[in-house]
């Protein structure tokens, strides 16, 4: 059965693999840059594992930035994730010793792969959402090592290499969209987005998108009559 559950969650993460390595190739790259060896990249993809503050990482390491005013932009960086963990706690509910690893390695694209809910009837759902997290954790860690080790020997230029972040999470809208015929949260996405991108601009709609989703589909549930229990 094991067996089963980790290549069930192997094939999901492939999609995955490609995009995180090279993103993590990326980053291992500017670390390298800034004179950080492979330690940094290694421990900061274990503990840190976010995209977005990884890659800023290099930045706030080389700036002396201090701890409070890296707390905080962390904080606004990742708050889209406080989001997706209220959506997992049914999901993860009874997972037992897996949920404290399951809620560090819990980044978009693992969200994505995790909420879907067409599994196979004998699949051991807890071990398929830790094998989803612990496969895609382990493409980033590779990828940060290759890229500090190696990074400034490839024979190819690495310009560019940070919008595979953006190519993926509109590969990722795609397969959810072809999984599920209940295209709404997709659509209040893209309306919200535009509405709110138009209002404050381009840094700061992410957060009130969000939100207001979010609402949007709770009050939607509870109007139905029906006892929401995942977003």
């Amino acid at each position: 059965m094991k067996s089963k559950d980790f290549q069930h969650a192997f094939k999901a993460s492939l999609p995955i693999s490609v995009a995180y390595f090279v993103l993590a190739l990326g980053f291992g790259i500017m670390m390298q840059a800034k004179g950080y060896n492979w330690l940094w990249s290694l421990g900061t993809s274990i503990f840190v594992y976010s995209g977005s503050i990884q890659f800023m990482a290099p930045i706030l390491l080389s700036s002396q930035a201090g701890l409070i005013s890296t707390a905080i932009l962390t904080l606004m960086v990742n708050f889209r994730l406080m989001f997706y963990g209220i959506s997992q706690l049914e999901r993860y509910k009874n997972v037992g010793w897996r949920k404290f690893y399951l809620i560090h390695s819990l980044t978009d694209e693992t969200f994505s792969i995790v909420c879907n809910d067409n599994l196979p009837v004998d699949l051991n759902r807890k071990n398929y959402y830790l094998y989803v997290s612990l496969l895609n954790h382990f493409y980033w860690i590779v990828g940060g090592l290759v890229g500090n080790l190696v990074g400034d020997r490839l024979p190819f230029s690495t310009e560019g290499v940070d919008f595979a972040l953006t190519a993926l999470f509109f590969v990722v809208v795609l397969n959810q969209w072809e999984a599920t015929d209940n295209h709404k949260p997709a659509i209040y996405g893209i309306i919200f987005s535009i509405i709110f991108f138009l209002i404050i601009g381009p840094n700061n709609f992410m957060l009130p998108t969000m939100m207001i989703v979010i609402l949007v589909l709770l009050t939607e549930k509870r109007l139905r009559g029906g006892r929401p229990e995942y977003v």
